[in-house]
């Protein structure tokens, strides 16, 4: 995955980032451009990123962020695979009624409980300084 964000703030060991609306295309790369102060477009809600090739990054600066495809395929594995998983499961294993009703439920449930389990370990993750499920964003170029 790869986005258009503006640098919000700086820390020690995080840079946070704000993803322009609109996703890759919305900077239309104006000359002139003063960054996040004066950019015309909103910014999504800041999320960490790593700078592992030590790029100058300043306050409002606009760079390109990504995230490795094995990380991208990770979340898709965690976040879809893990509930059906535990559905399919309790459908197999739970007791047969007459109507087959108590299978249904039990896969609902189990279906329900593990997505709302995904949900919350990314949030947690995101308070704990993460990015979610899917590992942390890198700057991966400066475009002004």
């Amino acid at each position: 995955m790869k986005i258009k964000a503006v640098v919000a703030k700086i820390e020690k060991e995080k840079i946070w980032l704000g993803r322009i609306d609109g996703g890759e295309n919305s900077c239309r790369g104006c000359s002139g451009c003063g960054g996040a102060d004066k950019c015309g477009f909103k910014t999504g809600p800041l999320f960490p990123a790593s700078n592992p090739s030590g790029y100058p990054v300043k306050t409002g600066m606009i760079v390109t962020a990504s995230c490795s495809a094995l990380k991208t395929v990770f979340q898709i594995l965690i976040s879809l695979v893990f509930p059906v998983a535990a559905a399919t499961a309790a459908y197999i294993y739970a007791p047969t009624g007459e109507t087959g009703g108590i299978k249904i439920a039990a896969m609902l449930a189990a279906f329900t409980i593990a997505s709302v389990t995904v949900i919350f370990m990314a949030e947690w993750k995101k308070k704990a300084g993460g990015s979610g499920s899917g590992g942390e964003m890198e700057i991966t170029e400066i475009l002004y």
